[in-house]
């Protein structure tokens, strides 16, 4: 997801999907690995939500720690199968990896948008942080790493 941060933020993605991700900031999901050890239930399984957005929300929030446009358009998600070429063949012209494949084109569009963190808030406490406090800290983080430009 540092990739998307960062493509969002250089304005390599000038095209949103209408569709999106839960979020789960990697701070709240270390604290909530933490916690398990000392308070989860031996054979448990433990799902840790987060904050479910967009990609127009999410290059919204992106916008407000850049200070600049970060996408022209949002797109229905089906449009992206139709570049699935275009980023192959980019891809191999660059040596880049592809920013999107069919696999992750798939993984999008089954995701679960709303995912139980009942047993995990209630059983190891787990705690996701406000979505716009982790774009924020990621964002600057990049900044500070020379992956986003400013």
């Amino acid at each position: 997801m540092g990739k998307v941060l960062t493509d969002i933020a250089n304005g390599s993605m000038p095209f949103a999907l209408n569709n999106g991700f839960n979020w789960v900031d990697v701070r709240d999901v270390c604290r909530s690995a933490a916690n398990c050890v000392d308070s989860g239930k031996d054979g448990q399984h433990y799902l840790l939500p987060g904050t479910w957005a967009s990609m127009p929300e999410l290059s919204q929030m992106v916008k407000g720690v850049i200070g600049r446009r970060t996408h022209i358009a949002t797109l229905p998600f089906w449009t992206a199968y139709l570049a699935l070429p275009f980023a192959a063949l980019s891809s191999s012209i660059t040596g880049k990896r592809p920013s999107f494949s069919k696999g992750s084109l798939h993984a999008l569009a089954v995701q679960c948008r709303d995912i139980p963190g009942d047993l995990a808030r209630d059983q190891i406490d787990h705690k996701s942080r406000p979505l716009e406090q982790t774009i924020f800290d990621s964002v600057n983080w990049l900044k500070e790493h020379g992956q986003v430009r400013i």
